[in-house]
């Protein structure tokens, strides 16, 4: 058999290879720089990534609404932790019987009404006791809150002229003096209990008529009306009490 001659082989040719034509980048700064474009990819992202991250982070740092979110941190907001602002305590309307509740007997009628700074008084009455107290003639209420908060009295209001409403009228007006109201007749019997008295003090007697129904202001907190009723005694009235909270007729 012949023998085959071997040559030599050649050094490879990068010319030759497929693929290797160089394609022009549109990148200007690719094409002026000899890193390689591998390399400036990469840093091209790593650099898009800070960007995104550090926008990420502002945005929570920022938080829209603190009731959802507070912060980076992920401290949970809740208004129920705030700290609360001391309210000033809202005025309360108090009914506050004097006398004429769970007595022994009917008398000792006397109501005080009390809203914020100002207090009212319904009537006066004294009680005719029983067998169990004798030589004790009537007895009066006991009026020792309303002499501590005297100075808050707008006024005192009778509803008719009858002993268990007017009876202590003479002996406890002259302690928490306040002006008197009243319808006319009503008004006469209570001077005329005071009549009984050595005359140093004279109540300030204001009329008021149930046919007009009279409203009088008596203080920022009271206003009261007059309004007929029947009872075995002339002028007799009920009384409206209008406060801010709302109305009482008494």
């Amino acid at each position: 058999m012949g023998q085959r001659r071997l040559t030599n082989p050649k050094a490879d040719d990068a010319s030759k290879r497929p693929m290797q034509a160089k394609q022009k980048s549109n990148n200007s700064v690719l094409n002026a720089t000899t890193t390689r474009k591998g390399e400036v990819f990469r840093a091209q992202r790593r650099t898009s990534e800070g960007v995104n991250m550090q926008a990420s982070q502002h945005i929570i740092n920022v938080p829209v609404n603190k009731s959802i979110y507070n912060g980076y941190s992920g401290k949970q907001f809740s208004l129920a932790d705030q700290p609360k602002r001391p309210r000033a305590p809202r005025p309360t309307l108090k009914i506050i019987p004097i006398g004429g509740v769970g007595e022994m007997g009917i008398g000792k009628n006397m109501t005080a009404i009390e809203y914020d700074n100002d207090i009212i008084v319904i009537d006066m009455g004294f009680l005719f006791p029983g067998t169990d107290y004798p030589g004790i003639n009537y007895i009066t209420p006991d009026i020792t809150w309303l002499e501590e908060n005297k100075h808050r009295i707008r006024g005192h209001v009778f509803t008719h002229g009858h002993l268990d409403h007017i009876g202590a009228f003479r002996h406890l007006v002259p302690k928490i003096p306040a002006p008197v109201y009243a319808s006319r007749f009503t008004i006469g019997m209570l001077q005329r209990t005071m009549e009984e008295t050595d005359g140093s003090f004279e109540p300030q007697y204001n009329e008021l008529n149930p046919e007009a129904h009279d409203i009088v202001q008596i203080s920022d907190s009271f206003s009261i009306e007059l309004i007929r009723v029947n009872h075995s005694i002339p002028d007799a009235t009920a009384v409206v009490i209008r406060t801010p909270v709302g109305n009482i007729l008494a």
